[in-house]
């Protein structure tokens, strides 16, 4: 399973000296599922721990990079995101303020795009946009061992209907600039 860790994860696996059992879940699970890291995640980490000057933090973050697959953020990401967040607000389910820039938009379109499942003590931030697991609820392999499969597939088909109807929505929003007729011989 591809699991792609929120700040708030990262935050505690890079920290010297609190959260070991963070880091036990972080060993534990790398061996058997694809960890990913958002950019927007390594961004939001890392201008905070310059500014506190948190050396050792910083280190960690640079060297989890080593073992962990980055995702960038794309042209693409941002647009996608952009509609995504527009899509929130037409249902009424806005994810921030007006002006912010929501980087769990940005977060929850890497996970569409990678097909991947947010790990986050913050579910509620993620919820409406894609698969979401809190730390214990990501099983111990690929294949379960207690995990509820069924419940997962359901969070995948709620998922992939909500990436649907924001597809249909882009559409409403966006329609052809031109209308092509098609003439027959």
């Amino acid at each position: 399973m591809r699991l792609l860790l929120d700040t708030a994860v990262v935050g505690e696996i890079c920290h010297p000296r609190k959260h070991a059992g963070t880091k036990q879940w972080l060993d534990r699970v790398s061996a058997t599922h694809e960890l990913m890291l958002s950019e927007v995640v390594d961004y939001e980490l890392r201008r905070e721990l310059l500014r506190i000057g948190a050396r050792r933090s910083l280190r960690a973050l640079d060297d989890l990079g080593l073992t962990i697959t980055y995702v960038p953020v794309t042209t693409a990401t941002w647009r996608a995101a952009a509609a995504l967040w527009a899509r929130a607000r037409l249902a009424g389910r806005p994810s921030a303020s007006a002006d912010a820039i929501d980087v769990d938009i940005l977060i929850a379109q890497q996970a569409i795009e990678n097909a991947a499942v947010v790990v986050t003590p913050n579910k509620r931030h993620f919820e409406a946009f894609v698969a979401v697991m809190s730390f214990d609820e990501v099983p111990p392999s690929r294949m379960g061992g207690g995990f509820d499969r069924s419940g997962f597939a359901q969070e995948v088909l709620r998922s992939t209907v909500l990436l649907f109807e924001f597809a249909c929505a882009q559409v409403v929003l966006h329609p052809p600039e031109h209308h092509l007729e098609y003439h027959l011989a």
